[in-house]
């Protein structure tokens, strides 16, 4: 993937954005993983946050693929 680097975000700040931003709502949590769900471009997406103080670039790349959004979206977010 080419662009501007991803952030050095925690799973909170993910689950915050993807909550407060998008509209995406809390279904579950187990452990240290909370499932979210929403509704993006009139489909509905689900897909787990790992809830750790830091996340890696592929744990936010694999995010970004299942959430639906562009790397450009997912940027937006943390503006």
């Amino acid at each position: 993937m080419l662009g501007k680097k991803l952030p050095d975000v925690s799973g909170f700040a993910v689950l915050k954005a993807f909550c407060n931003k998008m509209g995406f709502a809390e279904k579950s949590r187990r452990g240290s993983h909370v499932l979210i769900c929403g509704s993006l471009n009139g489909k509905k997406v689900c897909f787990p946050v790992p809830l750790h103080d830091r996340l890696s670039k592929y744990t936010l790349v694999a995010i970004i693929r299942e959430s639906g959004l562009t790397r450009a979206e997912f940027l937006e977010l943390f503006k």
